[in-house]
């Protein structure tokens, strides 16, 4: 035969306080302006006179914003920048990418940021 059980019992709960995390990923194209590629690639073939354009494309994860995102690009041998064009989404902005580096300021999480410049082979 059944029993019945009182309703008294205590449960207990906890749950782990979430760790705060910040972080970057990055990711870099390239496609050779002067050949009339219009795709970004992850290599490109190039000779002396070419104009090459490169994409960075800066994405935050985790779960809190990142705080003064800086990116730096140390340009191949050979290659050398073009003042004047570097673009964060879509509007120009002073040269520095590869410089001192490029302050794209805070992100929050999921957010993404593209960077775009030319060179010349």
């Amino acid at each position: 035969m059944g029993k019945t059980l009182p309703l008294t019992e205590t449960i207990s709960v906890s749950a782990p306080t979430p760790t705060q995390t910040s972080s970057v990923s990055v990711s870099k194209l390239v496609r050779n302006v002067t050949r009339g590629s219009t795709t970004m690639t992850e290599s490109v073939f190039a000779q002396p006179g070419d104009v090459v354009e490169f994409e960075i494309n800066v994405n935050a994860q985790g779960n809190v914003a990142t705080q003064n995102v800086r990116v730096q690009d140390v340009l191949p041998f050979g290659v050398s920048f073009t003042s004047g064009s570097t673009v964060l989404n879509g509007v120009i902005v002073s040269n520095g990418i590869t410089d001192n580096g490029l302050n794209i300021g805070n992100m929050n999480p999921g957010q993404n940021q593209t960077i775009r410049f030319r060179t010349s082979v």
